[in-house]
């Protein structure tokens, strides 16, 4: 094996990094560091991580007349980056139902570091905070061999509320039907014959309202809306994207009679 006299070496320090490379002859095409393990390019300086190695062939000189053939090994590679953010990107979308967004986390390292749990909020600038639906990631490789890891946030908000104790609740709606002010009954015969009868009808609303609260808002018996309060049937709802609870409120349905 050629002394390490042969060796040749390079180092470059920049704000960021330090890169290098190391030169080096075998007598076989075989390398002693592999891709992601580490080498020093300068003797006494910084360890690297290979991030590539190239193998070819040279013929350096004569050995009894005869040309000797050494494998030549160049082994490049940097500072291993550590997994940090290096760069988040926002979108989001407004619609007249809700408000999403997302958040593109970009980190280097051997693997992604999670930073959000399914349910928690995020902030989203335009819109501000959402809940946190689903979480995406994907994986490649910079120009350096550098393992680098995009995750996205997606999130939702519906419009009006920026979390659990500002929901965006449903308009109010309201039905009306108009019924017989009277007595109806039927002769032998089949024919169907009202005997008493207004010439004003029975009135009937179903109000349904939305708030975030389980009490009664009316009286069975009392006035309300115009009207006498025949029953209230309260009903929890709950809104869910992918599984997890982004909006829950009552709905109050109250039927009157006028």
């Amino acid at each position: 094996m050629p002394e390490n006299l042969y060796r040749s070496y390079s180092l470059e320090k920049s704000a960021d990094s330090i890169s290098g490379s190391l030169t080096l002859w075998e007598d076989s095409p075989s390398s002693p560091y592999d891709i992601g393990g580490t080498f020093q390019p300068v003797p006494g300086g910084p360890r690297l991580k290979v991030s590539k190695v190239n193998i070819s062939d040279n013929v350096i000189g004569e050995r009894n007349g005869k040309p000797y053939r050494q494998w030549q090994i160049v082994v490049e590679g940097n500072t291993e980056e550590s997994s940090v953010e290096t760069n988040i990107k926002y979108s989001f979308s407004i619609s007249s139902e809700e408000k999403s967004g997302t958040m593109e986390v970009v980190q280097k390292g051997n693997s992604p570091s999670i930073s959000l749990n399914i349910g928690e909020t995020f902030n989203v600038p335009g819109i501000g905070n959402v809940k946190c639906t689903a979480i995406k990631g994907n994986d490649s490789y910079n120009e350096n061999g550098i393992h680098v890891w995009t995750t996205s946030y997606e999130g939702v908000m519906y419009s009006g509320g920026n979390d659990d104790e500002n929901p965006s609740l449903p308009d109010t709606e309201i039905t009306i039907s108009y019924e017989l002010n009277g007595i109806t009954t039927r002769t032998v015969a089949g024919e169907f014959l009202a005997l008493m009868r207004s010439s004003t009808p029975i009135t009937k609303k179903t109000i349904t309202v939305y708030n975030n609260s389980v009490s009664a808002i009316s009286s069975p018996g009392g006035t309300y809306e115009g009207g006498i309060v025949l029953s209230e049937n309260i009903e929890k709802e709950t809104i869910k994207v992918n599984g997890v609870t982004t909006n829950s409120y009552y709905k109050h349905s109250i039927e009157v009679e006028s």
